[in-house]
Parts: structure tokens; sequence; C-alpha cells
């Protein structure tokens, strides 16, 4: 806790588990209190019911929200400012952090996240289009309640976001079957 706080921010479906023990150890040996959390729905962190596109069950906390957690985690444990990280989701709540609480922002760092901010830090949207093909993708997972059979839905939302990129197959599925053993409850 003495040393410059960095904190991570998992992005959407991600658990605290997508910072891997490596990354999070070599940032440790650089001389930063690494700080990373489940978001809200995520591992270990209140689950709420689910979200659908349709606006049916909505979620009770929105984005904003989000922003306040990091903020309340990181005064819980330093009452100093930070290096803000986020990935994706994260990286949207990140640059809402750093635009509502710059004097607790060193740096801002997202990573494959939109910008939300263009002239004097005023929100901007996604564009919809964007949202809908997304969701549209994210929504075809059937969601196979073991990991054998649900990898496989879950490569193709990971090659979507990774655009023209080559996917790391290893780490994508290393990264999936995480999501399974904090989200999905396998059958006995």
């Amino acid at each position: 806790p003495e040393h410059e706080a960095i904190i991570l921010i998992v992005g959407a479906m991600g658990p605290i588990t997508s910072w891997p023990d490596f990354f999070c150890k070599k940032l440790a040996a650089n001389g930063y209190f690494v700080i990373k959390f489940d978001n809200r729905d995520m591992g270990y962190s209140t689950h709420f019911p689910a979200n659908r596109p349709d606006g049916k069950n909505p979620l009770p906390y929105s984005i904003y929200d989000m922003v306040e957690d990091v903020h309340d985690i990181l005064q819980y444990y330093t009452k100093d400012k930070a290096h803000i990280v986020g990935h994706s989701l994260g990286g949207s709540i990140a640059q809402l952090f750093a635009i509502k609480y710059p004097k607790k922002t060193i740096t801002l760092i997202p990573i494959s996240s939109p910008i939300l901010a263009k002239d004097n830090l005023k929100f901007v949207e996604t564009d919809q289009t964007i949202l809908d093909n997304m969701w549209k993708v994210l929504m075809s997972n059937k969601m196979y309640p073991d990991f054998e059979r649900g990898k496989d839905e879950f490569m193709k939302i990971w090659k979507y976001l990774h655009g023209n990129w080559a996917v790391d197959e290893d780490m994508a599925n290393r990264y999936t079957k995480r999501i399974y053993e904090t989200e999905v409850i396998e059958p006995a």
C-alpha cells in the first residue's frame, strides 16, 4: 500500500482472473501496489438478474455506478491517486473515472476500449450500429453449461472482438475456462 497504486478494471464478462497473476506480479515487482477486483455481476461480486438488449430485466445500476465502485475500492485501499487501467468495458469505466476524478488519476490506460471523450471531455456514445452488431454476436452464444461444449461459442466472440487481429486461442481458452469456473456452474 505504500507504493504507487495501479487499479485494473476488467471488461464485460471478465472475472478478476482476466488480469493474470504473472502480469500482476510483474507490476508489483516494478514497484506498484496492484489493485484488481470483480465488477458487478462477475466473479465474487454481487450478481443481478440478467440484462437483455430488449430492455426486459434492466440492470439496477449504470456504468456511472461502476465508476463509483472504482472510486470506493481505490479509497478503501489508498486515499491517494492511482494509475487507472481498464480493458474493454473496463476501459470505458476508466475513462469516465478520469473525467470525474482527475486528481485521483496519475495516468489513464484504456485497452481495447472506445474513446468516450472528445473536445472538452464530453461523453460520446458508441455508434448504435456497432453496438447492435456486437450484441448480436454476444447474444448468439448458446452458453452451453459445460466448458468443452461452450468454448467454441466463446471463440466466435473472441474472434469477433479481435477484428482482423489473430486470436491467441490458448489464451482465449484459458480465459473462457476461468469464466466457466467463476460464472457458469457446470452440472455434476
